[in-house]
């Protein structure tokens, strides 16, 4: 992986384990409600709903959060305090009732949930939803929080249609990386770059042995790039977890993954025009051999810069598929 050191952090969340590897039912730490009450800033709106998406903006000090059909402006300080006014943006109704007419739930799917949230630059913020399973993005103006509704964007192959489908996605440089699911079904998962000023827009092939069925959980950006002697190119991770192609099992094995993709990749000549010519993907292993326990199943990740790209340090959490 080019270097780049990974390490699998298997968190076994309230479970301690002995030298002699039994479970221990004792919690590594105990928080009372009741005591926390006090200490906790809590934030919440009547009426609204999954609060899924959190971007902490350093330069500004907001922590911009995206909700169902809502998005907020809050204080890191102080989170139960808007610093700004909240932005509605639901989902014509019209939306909706195409949304309901192709089958979906008209109370928990036919929405717009905001899947993705992040900085493009110093005055705008970037921001997709599922809008009734017909993905949309749009700018947010930073110094008034407002969206513009003149720059309302298609968002196929930057937002998930299904708001319960895995999903990621980072801006880098102005373009956007995402990895969804491209398609109403939820049939056709994609690595995917656009946005970006170059319009050199890739994605990967709708390919089994590249993608087959994934769960989207993280991504993350790598300056490689940064004082290499060797004139390597920044890279972009992608962490999932998927079904497994290359096991000879009765039963669909879910496997967990990492892909990467380089930077500065154009794509090749013919049937390879606009798609990623760099694109490799490993698997990650997190198990307990000893007691014949593997975590197959990769539930989120978390990127730990170090003091150059070589001390990069990735720390996933993991479950079991068959075992509690």
């Amino acid at each position: 992986m080019g270097g780049t050191r990974v390490l699998l952090l298997m968190l076994l969340v309230g479970w301690e384990r002995s030298a002699a590897l039994n479970w221990n039912p004792v919690p590594r730490k105990t928080v009372r409600y009741q005591d926390g009450q006090d200490s906790m800033a809590r934030f919440s709106v009547q009426g609204v709903f999954n609060y899924s998406m959190l971007t902490l903006s350093d330069h500004e000090r907001v922590l911009y959060v995206g909700a169902r059909e809502t998005l907020f402006a809050l204080d890191p300080n102080d989170i139960s305090r808007q610093l700004r006014p909240q932005i509605d943006w639901p989902a014509p109704q019209d939306k909706k009732r195409e949304c309901v007419s192709k089958g979906k739930n008209n109370q928990t799917e036919c929405f717009n949930y905001i899947r993705f949230l992040q900085s493009y630059n110093h005055t705008h913020l970037y921001t997709c939803g599922t809008y009734a399973f017909q993905p949309k993005c749009n700018y947010i103006k930073a110094d008034d929080f407002t969206l513009n509704p003149a720059a309302l964007e298609d968002g196929k192959g930057k937002c998930p249609y299904d708001p319960a489908k895995g999903h990621t996605g980072l801006i880098v440089d102005k373009e956007l990386y995402s990895a969804t699911l491209n398609n109403f079904l939820g049939t056709e998962p994609v690595i995917l770059r656009n946005l970006g000023q170059q319009h050199y827009s890739m994605k990967s092939e709708y390919l089994p042995a590249w993608l087959n069925e994934p769960d989207f959980v993280g991504s993350a950006l790598v300056r490689e790039s940064s004082g290499s002697k060797d004139g390597d190119d920044d890279k972009i991770y992608f962490f999932f977890s998927e079904r497994a192609l290359e096991l000879d099992c009765d039963t669909e094995l879910t496997v967990a993954r990492v892909a990467r993709v380089c930077k500065g990749d154009l794509g090749g000549t013919r049937t390879l025009q606009k798609k990623w010519t760099t694109f490799q993907k490993a698997r990650l292993e997190c198990s307990l051999p000893e007691r014949h326990v593997s975590f197959n199943n990769l539930r989120a990740v978390f990127t730990l810069p170090g003091p150059d790209w070589r001390g990069t340090t990735f720390y996933g959490i993991f479950h079991a598929q068959w075992s509690v």
